[in-house]
């Protein structure tokens, strides 16, 4: 606590102690991120357990990563383990995602698949539930979805879905690299490319996509039974499904994905 104490009042500047009387923990996790990305990994550190001890449940999951990967602190997965607990207990989808990971390769824990199949899972439903969440933030998630859906993996085998979530996976490492300059993430995004090229998909890459049917982009609806208005942001194509899937963004940011065959039943044009 006494370092802690020490590294703050080395660090923090007027806005930053704002945030701090202001137990603005979102904040504190922002700059500790940013500190981060340019590999102040020291100022990230305390700017994480800053937020983490106002409850932050990202600041909590952060320094997770950093006691795992050795980055401004040694390497201890014992640590490691325990902050990603705190995060998941918070609600944190990537906390989730982390314990599956060790326990899938026994990073300071056994060996255990069926728990990692848990965790990985408990991620994937809360990122589900997650109504404001954008699936391209969370690549490492669905690139294990994919990777575990090919053969040989340990999930069920679905090469229509595996092909589709490793999709999702090369959109979020390309916007990670290029909106957020996390350079790290090329290694990531190269072994996506790997899996996606793999012979046992070809099948998948040869079907022919289907045209959006709807107009996208700045064309504004009623989404039926919400009573609200929703703008048409973006659509991507399912291989598990064959068909478009739309991305619809209400008055309060919250993102909405439909079904082409479902998109008439909820939507009316204004």
């Amino acid at each position: 606590m006494f370092e802690l104490r020490k590294k703050v009042k080395e660090l923090l500047d007027e806005d930053d102690w704002v945030a701090v009387d202001d137990k603005d923990s979102e904040y504190l996790n922002t700059q500790g991120a940013d500190a981060y990305v340019r590999g102040d990994f020291e100022t990230a550190r305390t700017f994480y357990e800053l937020a983490s001890t106002l409850g932050n449940r990202d600041a909590a999951t952060n320094l997770g990563y950093m006691y795992l990967y050795g980055k401004g602190a040694p390497i201890d997965y014992s640590v490691a383990h325990a902050f990603y607990k705190i995060g998941a207990k918070r609600g944190s989808i990537d906390a989730y995602y982390k314990l599956g990971n060790m326990y899938q390769f026994g990073k300071g824990v056994p060996e255990d698949n069926e728990k990692a199949n848990e965790y990985y899972d408990k991620a994937m439903e809360l990122l589900e539930k997650e109504d404001k969440a954008d699936p391209s933030d969370y690549p490492s998630i669905f690139y294990t979805f994919g990777r575990e859906q090919m053969p040989g993996g340990m999930k069920e085998e679905n090469l229509g879905k595996a092909y589709d979530d490793l999709l999702i996976a090369e959109e979020g490492y390309l916007k990670q690299i290029n909106v957020y300059h996390a350079t790290y993430y090329k290694g990531m995004l190269e072994e996506t490319r790997r899996l996606m090229n793999q012979e046992v998909f070809d099948s998948i890459r040869s079907q022919e996509r289907k045209e959006p049917i709807y107009e996208l982009y700045d064309k504004e609806y009623k989404i039926k039974g919400l009573n609200t208005k929703g703008t048409l942001i973006k659509v991507t194509y399912s291989y598990a499904t064959q068909e478009n899937i739309y991305y619809l963004e209400d008055q309060d940011h919250e993102i909405h994905a439909v079904r082409e065959s479902e998109l008439a039943e909820c939507i009316q044009d204004e």
